[in-house]
């Protein structure tokens, strides 16, 4: 790490304050750094230089940033507990919450460590400094510590002991990676110190040097419909929220950006129209997914909502809001349409990052169109800006929202030998969908798991089973026992090796679920007695249960009502250092179909053919309800295509059909009534 020029920067810091003069926009020169290969740099040129470099790639170019231009961000991924070994309990009690960058690269994380190697042997006496922990100020207990080759910790810095007498020895010439820990989500600001002598004993130090950190809290909610807000504040401050109203004209529930995702449902998917207009969203025909400016009860409903700010409390009763940057799968864009469906661009990450800015009015709210080209999670961080009427500036800062887009699907599994697959290879732990004898596996992102109508029953009068709602009221189940006309659904872990984990054990965790009831899952002993798993009643994240690897468990799915549920799950365990692991939160979509819905596939078919001496077995699963049909003539003889068997029967997914060696030529297809 070279200590670089500082005057290009100090000129654009200049400009950027012209511009907020003459525009009432601020410059914030603060980049977040959510993931790669980053050190607090320590450099050493007539005088400490300490930065932050960062390589996003590794073995690709380091970019170094001035300490105050950047926030180093721990993910909702680095989130874990407390582990109930005592040599860590400087960091909490035990199954605590902890967000932790580790020492060992996770690419999902920011992996964080110092770095003194650009110090050349000799610069400093006995080649080598310190850095002393000066202070700290956020929401939750801030320590470093590394781990041995056996796992056992040492600490190096905590915010619990008195300032300034946590203080480490670093070598230069070289850099150290090291666990980086926050007991709480939210902002803090760590102040380091770097001190030497140089080789004639004279001492040297940095002075105290700030660095900018941004826990990001677990989400606790995923918003899928109704009237919701980017919400704008101001009192003393810009505040930025959630602003959500499931029901329309009902009770408005505000939320923390880092408490809420905001999700783009299946049902958001269509494709970019063939108007040149709409060019700026991709090439005509391709996906995209879309939560529209004009309300749709299906979908979330979002705008920027600055009602709340009274006349007067910002110059000129405007503010500006600023795509500071997007990350995610694919381009994210907001427009706005007039009238006669034009549209403006407002937000656009296919641009430059920071130069799209829109303007708003205080005392309003608007509602646009949210774009997005592919499914997966999207992070958009906005900032917003004003001047103040005694011309002061005043901004936001950049404020992180987290999107998910749910793909469409692609295949349904209505019957069958399923499992919420859980693995762990090549150090990436993850969850999936397994299915079928023989195995296979699927994209959880575009894969729906079906309660066909078989599945309705009523709730037992037992009391054991009060949670599921009141004696004889609808419920579907999915039973842990198998049913060959119903999906058989469980967790499978018997793929993870026995010594992967500590205790060979992982936690799973009911993130959400949100449907048109409740959802649970629950498990019945030998006497048929339930205990409870899951409870969509229950507050999110807070029903955890242990899953032993190598083994797998089917257990009881329960919907309280047909339609379509998203069901959010993390899988967290520790490895045999404890070292934490998570898969972070994955979405799995299900369909509960009525007892009165005429629910059929809507995928094609695959037709299976096997032939066996003088017979022809053919089999179209998981599409019951498709009509199988049968031509004796010519694929050009589109009159003679007939069902088979006669009765075109639905409720079959596969035939076995005698060869007549007198018809040469028999075609066969599916058909959806």
């Amino acid at each position: 790490m070279k200590k670089k020029p500082h005057l290009l920067v100090g000129h654009i810091r200049l400009l950027g304050l012209a511009a907020l003069m003459t525009t009432g926009l601020t410059l914030q020169a603060q980049t977040r750094l959510t993931s790669g290969h980053t050190d607090i740099g320590i450099d050493y040129d007539s005088g400490f230089h300490l930065s932050v470099g960062f390589t996003a790639v590794e073995g690709g170019p380091e970019v170094d940033y001035e300490p105050d231009q950047a926030v180093l961000v721990a993910l909702p991924p680095a989130r874990t507990t407390v582990p109930s070994n005592p040599n860590f309990s400087f960091l909490g009690s035990p199954g605590s919450d902890i967000w932790i960058l580790p020492q060992v690269q996770n690419t999902n994380l920011l992996f964080l460590g110092f770095g003194a190697e650009g110090i050349a042997p000799g610069t400093l006496r006995s080649n080598q400094l310190t850095m002393t922990l000066k202070k700290v100020a956020g929401p939750g207990l801030f320590a470093v510590y590394l781990t041995d080759g056996f796992g056992t910790p040492t600490k190096w810095f905590s915010s619990a002991d008195a300032p300034g007498t946590d203080v480490q020895t670093i070598a230069t010439g070289q850099h150290t990676h090291v666990n980086w820990a926050f007991s709480a989500p939210g902002d803090y600001t760590v102040t380091f110190q770097a001190d030497a002598l140089l080789p004639d004993g004279t001492p040297t130090s940095s002075g105290p040097v700030d660095y900018s950190f941004h826990v990001t809290g677990t989400p606790s909610t995923f918003l899928t419909k109704g009237h919701t807000d980017i919400g704008i504040d101001y009192d003393d401050g810009f505040q930025l929220s959630i602003g959500s109203t499931a029901v329309e004209g009902g009770p408005e529930v505000d939320y923390e950006p880092d408490q809420a995702v905001l999700v783009g449902l299946a049902a958001s998917h269509t494709t970019v129209p063939n108007d040149p207009k709409f060019s700026f969203l991709g090439s005509p025909g391709s996906d995209i997914w879309i939560l529209p400016q004009v309300q749709n009860t299906n979908l979330l409903f979002l705008g920027f909502g600055a009602e709340g700010i009274a006349p007067g409390t910002l110059r000129s009763n405007q503010l500006t809001m600023t795509l500071e940057k997007a990350s995610g799968p694919g381009l994210f864009a907001a427009y706005l349409t007039d009238g006669f469906g034009t549209p403006t661009k407002w937000f656009s990450s296919a641009d430059a990052p920071g130069t799209d800015v829109q303007t708003i009015a205080t005392g309003q709210h608007t509602h646009i169109n949210w774009a997005f080209s592919a499914p997966g999670d999207y992070t958009v961080t906005f900032q917003a800006d004003a001047l103040l009427p005694d011309s002061t500036p005043t901004s936001s800062g950049p404020v992180d929202y987290s999107f998910h887009v749910i793909g469409v699907p692609t295949t349904y599994l209505t019957k069958g030998h399923t499992d919420i697959d859980i693995g762990y290879d090549d150090a990436t732990f993850e969850l999936g969908i397994s299915h079928g004898e023989p195995e296979q596996d699927f994209d959880v992102n575009n894969t729906v798991l079906v309660a066909l109508a078989g599945a309705h029953t009523t709730v037992s009068a037992n009391t054991n089973f009060s949670f599921l709602g009141s004696p004889g009221s609808d419920v579907w189940i999915l039973p842990q026992v198998q049913d060959t006309n119903l999906l058989f659904l469980g967790f499978g872990a018997e793929d993870i090796d026995s010594g992967i984990f500590a205790s060979n054990q992982l936690a799973m965790t009911l993130k959400y679920a949100t449907g048109p009831g409740n959802f649970f899952v629950y498990l019945n002993d030998g006497f048929g007695t339930p205990t409870e798993w899951f409870s969509s009643e229950d507050a999110p994240g807070s029903d955890v249960r242990t899953i032993s690897t190598g083994a797998h468990t089917h257990v009881n799915w329960a919907f309280s009502a047909p339609g379509d549920y998203t069901v959010v799950l993390q899988a967290d365990a520790h490895l045999p250092d404890l070292t934490p692991v998570t898969t972070g939160i994955v979405y799995y979509s299900f369909h509960v179909v009525g007892t009165n819905e005429n629910w059929i596939n809507p995928t094609t078919p695959l037709l299976q053919v096997a032939a066996a001496g003088n017979t022809l077995d053919l089999s179209w699963p998981d599409h019951q309800g498709w009509i199988l049909q049968s031509n004796s003539v010519s694929l050009t003889a589109t009159n003679s295509w007939s069902p088979y068997p006669a009765d075109g029967s639905t409720n079959v997914e596969a035939v076995t059909i005698g060869i007549n060696p007198s018809k040469p030529n028999v075609f066969f297809r599916m058909v959806k009534p």
